[in-house]
């Protein structure tokens, strides 16, 4: 079966999120809480005095958004939030948590085109392996695309603590 989010009475992310959580603590019993720590992070910001880049999206589009590397350091994304920005470059590109510190609200189309290094997309295998093509660093191309800034630094971020965990009941 396939569950498409977008389709009237099929389950969305959150429901989905949900439901494996309650499988999770009725085959395992686990059980965690989120606290916030002092950690390594990225975060996204916008600077002072200055506007983004990306194109609003119009209402009545496609209501899911496209953040899909098609190739290692190009991200088109379409009807994207900076938050799902931050979890995308999570998730495939950078090696520790990524914060949207914005206070920008919306959808947007944009698009980051970027020379990987050799930190960036562990997930995408030997980023040694990407061509050098002229194209400037992350933190360059947020900045000149975008018009946001991403920089390391420390900042309380979410971690997941695991209170209780147990080998699966049986079926």
């Amino acid at each position: 079966m396939v569950i498409r989010p977008d389709t009237p009475g099929q389950p969305n992310a959150r429901q989905i999120k949900r439901l494996i959580q309650k499988v999770l603590a009725e085959r395992f019993q686990l059980a965690f809480h989120t606290e916030k720590r002092e950690l390594s992070v990225y975060v996204i910001t916008q600077p002072p005095n200055t506007t983004h880049k990306m194109t609003p999206v119009t209402p009545g589009g496609p209501n899911l958004p496209q953040l899909r590397y098609p190739r290692a350091g190009l991200l088109p994304a379409r009807n994207a939030s900076l938050s799902e920005l931050a979890a995308s470059l999570q998730t495939a590109v950078m090696d520790r948590p990524v914060i949207n510190q914005t206070t920008i609200e919306g959808r947007f189309d944009f698009t980051l085109d970027w020379m990987p290094d050799e930190t960036q997309f562990a997930t995408f295998g030997n980023a040694q392996s990407i061509p050098e093509t002229g194209k400037p660093n992350i933190y360059e191309a947020f900045r000149e695309q975008l018009g946001l800034k991403l920089e390391s630094t420390r900042a309380p971020a979410d971690i997941i603590i695991i209170d209780k965990v147990e080998k699966p009941s049986e079926n």
